[in-house]
């Protein structure tokens, strides 16, 4: 019987050394930020006036992320998009266009061969800055998915990377991500920001349910059309109400978990009743943002 039960123990033992180890837990991706230049820099609308997040960091001594994506939108003196006045440089800017003719006549002038620069985001929305009714009979807003696919293969046929954005009345549309993943765009920026706002609160599991379906989209319409196009996530300072660091954590760390690496951190500063007061850092509430990428151990 001892004998017996020795063979099984160096069985049992034998059999434990040939298992392999389980797999370590493969690491999460890099974060990659998007910013708009004017959110970065001090900015100045008809009287209303950010600090911005770079002077906001640096009053803090706080170190900022890279910025990966930093929009733009004018370059030799010409304005090409509308909704970014920062101007383009080599490196890391990104040219932010509301409409496809301003992207054709960006290629057209040189921008992106001239700064060596090779992406640019269509920030298609339904407002007065994408109209495009006098170049075409089929209006931008009114055709997003058409115009999403001029865009792209004008892009692809330039070797410039696109992101597509659709915003306002556009920005809970699954066919213009699945149009955008489906004709091959770099990215889906899914304006995401103003989600969490439920009749004048926060509500995170609203939130994080309508990421997650977006999400889905893209990577459904991608894997069906065999593209590589991904997702970003829209975080906003205020957008439309001031919204608190701790939620912000939340949502990011929400997006992490299913596997979002690409983050749009925007602020509401065109105007208007601004809600931020003095300690979330005035116009735009750069304090905020500068405290979330603080706190999530973004910026040291």
């Amino acid at each position: 019987m001892k004998v017996m039960r020795a063979a099984c123990v160096l069985a049992l033992a034998v059999a434990a050394a040939v298992i392999p180890a389980a797999p370590a837990p493969a690491a999460a991706a890099p974060t990659h930020w998007l910013v708009k230049g004017q959110d970065l820099q001090p900015w100045d609308n008809a009287g209303d006036q950010s600090a911005g997040l770079a002077a906001q960091a640096a009053d803090d001594g706080v170190a900022l992320p890279p910025v990966t994506y930093q929009l733009c939108g004018v370059w030799n003196g010409t304005t090409y998009g509308q909704s970014d006045d920062t101007t383009c440089a080599p490196g890391n800017s990104v040219l932010a266009v509301e409409n496809y003719y301003e992207l054709a006549q960006a290629v057209s002038d040189g921008l992106f061969t001239g700064l060596g620069i090779h992406t640019a985001l269509y920030d298609l929305e339904s407002w007065p800055l994408t109209p495009a009714a006098a170049q075409s009979p089929r209006i931008q807003s009114a055709d997003p998915v058409y115009w999403i696919g001029q865009a792209t293969a004008l892009a692809r046929a330039n070797g410039i990377a696109l992101i597509v954005s659709t915003g306002g009345a556009l920005a809970s549309r699954p066919d213009c991500w699945m149009a955008a993943a489906r004709d091959g765009a770099y990215m889906v920026a899914i304006q995401s920001q103003a989600w969490g706002s439920v009749n004048g609160a926060w509500q995170l599991a609203s939130w994080e349910s309508r990421v997650h379906a977006a999400v889905n989209v893209v990577r459904s319409a991608r894997h069906a059309a065999g593209t590589r196009t991904l997702a970003m996530v829209g975080l906003g300072t205020n957008t439309p109400l001031v919204h608190p660091v701790w939620l912000l954590v939340r949502e990011y760390s929400y997006a992490k978990s299913v596997a979002v690496s690409n983050f749009w951190l925007n602020a509401d500063n065109w105007g208007g009743q601004n809600q931020c007061n003095a300690s979330q850092g005035g116009f735009g509430c750069p304090q905020i943002g500068v405290q979330f990428l603080k706190r999530i151990g973004a910026a040291a």
